[in-house]
């Protein structure tokens, strides 16, 4: 993906933040976005595609909208390594299968693109609309500037 940072400023991350407290939620898999490049966090002068995926997460009867950031890799882990996030998001989902499916079209596609397009277009026709149950995240925990993420799918269905 083209990307150009004439100014030396960080990509700004265009995401709507909530806090709720750290726990498990039931939520409805709510928006799936393009991969986008965002900087990491450690490194301002780095940057990363993600994906962000958006869960409306029921929390004491209200609804909040509230993201997973996941890198569009899918690897199982090995030894000290852990599984990717969209590994196990996959994994629980019961998608396994489909993936190597569409991973096999991915593949021998030319464009960097279209990859992402087919990749993004895929899970969104499995997994939009979907109940799930979740486990949030405080970012920035203790500061004025705390919000919450989803880290992990426990369980697809209601």
């Amino acid at each position: 993906m083209v990307s150009f940072n004439l100014d030396g400023q960080s990509p700004k991350e265009d995401i709507e933040r909530e806090y709720v407290p750290e726990d498990s939620y039931p939520a409805v898999i709510h928006d799936i976005s393009d991969i986008k490049t965002f900087a990491v966090w450690n490194k301002p002068n780095e940057t990363e595609e993600k994906m962000v995926i958006t869960f409306a997460v029921s929390v004491d009867g209200k609804q909040v909208n509230l993201p997973m950031f996941a890198k569009p890799v899918v690897t199982k882990g090995s030894g000290t390594y852990s599984n990717s996030k969209m590994f196990d998001l996959l994994e629980v989902c019961g998608l396994m299968e489909e993936a190597k499916k569409i991973r096999d079209e991915i593949e021998v596609m030319d464009s960097a693109e279209l990859k992402n397009k087919t990749f993004v277009d895929f899970l969104s026709k499995n997994l939009l609309q979907k109940t799930c149950k979740v486990i949030t995240k405080t970012i920035k925990k203790g500061t004025s500037e705390q919000y919450s993420v989803v880290d992990k799918l426990l369980r697809f269905g209601a």
